[in-house]
């Protein structure tokens, strides 16, 4: 169509909330850590689906919803943070401090429109459950992994 305006990948941005450490590696605050610079991600949407319980007045029932579940997949670019500690591992150990906590994380993806000032983001929290990094002789350090979400994305921050 004429005029359409798509969202562009590459304005997407996945945050962990974590610790901002200093130059020296001392936490100095807690907020979401922005981890790398999505190049692809899938968002994929899971409602279980229960049979309905047959009945002798009801022998073909309708089926019901079950468990419903999200799971983001991603690959991106290692970007430095905002100066803190600005090193190319930074983002590599917010995720990997994530990944071992055992215990929920939480996240937020944040997407710029295609007027580039226009923002949406997306609240969750869930466990990393599959994380890599892959660190070419020459060009970008990349990662790859999983976030399983657990309860519903928020157009609210979960963390609060």
């Amino acid at each position: 169509m004429a005029g359409e305006k798509k969202f562009l990948g590459k304005n997407n941005i996945l945050f962990i909330y974590t610790a901002i450490k200093d130059a020296e590696g001392d936490p100095v605050a807690a907020a979401y850590f922005p981890v790398a610079c999505l190049t692809s991600n899938d968002l994929t949407h899971t409602q279980e689906m229960t049979d309905g319980t047959v009945t002798k007045c009801e022998a073909s029932p309708d089926p019901t919803y079950g468990a419903y579940s999200y799971q983001i997949t991603f690959d991106a670019e290692n970007i430095e943070d905002d100066g803190l500690k600005a090193s190319y591992s930074a983002a590599y150990e917010a995720m990997k401090a994530a990944k071992t906590a055992q215990g929920y994380i939480y996240f937020k993806i944040e997407s710029t429109h295609s007027d580039n000032v226009t923002k949406t983001t997306e609240f969750g929290k869930g466990f990393i459950t599959d994380l890599s990094r892959t660190s070419p002789a020459e060009g970008a350090e990349t990662f790859s992994g999983t976030i399983r979400g657990s309860g519903d994305l928020s157009s609210t921050d979960l963390h609060v």
